[in-house]
């Protein structure tokens, strides 16, 4: 999957506009039956509305590996990348960090239920 976005919104903690173009893509499967993986990641830039100069550039990237132990219950690693900056702290909330620069890991199960279909009764 590749994607192109450009548009105008807000951000939480930023009090104008900005006008946006974010690029991003992912790509998923199966590397066993049980076994399958995804990876997606994105780059955005943006310009401020009006008399704010400012500027910003993103990166975004994630990595999941998910293995199904039974049929309705997976259990996942994954590492996740998320790093901003602004060209300078106008147009931002007093605090608000010009640069933040994050990696993490998580793990756990998830849980399926089917939407659609009967379900066995057993007897």
């Amino acid at each position: 999957m590749l994607a192109y976005r450009r548009s105008v919104g807000a951000f939480a903690g930023v009090s104008v506009p900005f006008v946006s173009d974010v690029a991003s893509g992912a790509v998923s499967g199966l590397l066993t039956r049980r076994l399958s993986f995804s990876i997606s990641g994105g780059y955005s830039h943006g310009n401020a509305v009006g008399l704010t100069p400012n500027r910003f550039d993103a990166l975004n990237a994630s990595t999941r590996l998910s293995y199904t132990a039974t049929r309705y219950v997976p259990v996942y690693a994954e590492y996740v990348y998320y790093w901003y900056r602004f060209e300078r702290p106008l147009g931002l909330a007093p605090g608000f960090p010009i640069l933040v620069d994050r990696h993490g890991l998580r793990a756990g199960l998830a849980y399926s239920v089917p939407l659609v279909g009967r379900r066995r009764i057993q007897q």
